[in-house]
C-alpha cells in the first residue's frame, strides 16, 4: 500500500510540473499522435479478431482477447503521449513520466474492464 501511495503521489508532483511545461497546442499534438499511432500498430490485430468472431466456440476467448488487447492499447496509447510530448517539449524528457504511465494507464484500463464486463454480462444473457 506504500508503493502505491508513493506511486499516486509521485505521479501528482510529475503532473503539476507537467502542466507548467506543456502547451495546448503539444498537448493536442501528442495526443492525437498518439491516438494514430496506436491505432496504426493495434488495428490489424483488432481485425483479425472481429473475423474471427464468426466461430461460435471461440466467442469468449476472443471476447478475453479483446479485453487484454485494449488494456494493451491503454498503456501503449499513454507512453506514446507522453513519448511524443517529450519531442515537441525537451524538459518534458528530463520528467520520470513512468509513473504517470502506470497511474493514467491503470485507472483508464480499471474504467475499461468494468464497462467490457457490463458489455459481456449484456451479451452473454442475450446469447
Amino acid at each position: 500500500m506504500k508503493y502505491l501511495t508513493k506511486l499516486w503521489n509521485q505521479s501528482k508532483v510529475v503532473r503539476y510540473r507537467l502542466d507548467d511545461l506543456t502547451t495546448i497546442k503539444s498537448t493536442f499534438l501528442s495526443v492525437l499522435g498518439s491516438l494514430i499511432i496506436t491505432t496504426l500498430l493495434l488495428l490489424p490485430v483488432y481485425l483479425i479478431l472481429v473475423q474471427l468472431f464468426m466461430f461460435v466456440e471461440l466467442q469468449l476467448l476472443l471476447i478475453i482477447l479483446l479485453f487484454i488487447l485494449s488494456v494493451i492499447a491503454v498503456f501503449i496509447y499513454e507512453y506514446l503521449m507522453y513519448y511524443i510530448h517529450g519531442l515537441f517539449e525537451p524538459k518534458i524528457k528530463l520528467l520520470n513520466t513512468k509513473s504517470l504511465v502506470i497511474v493514467e494507464g491503470s485507472i483508464m484500463s480499471a474504467l475499461l474492464v468494468v464497462v467490457g464486463i457490463i458489455f459481456v454480462l449484456i451479451f452473454l444473457q442475450g446469447a
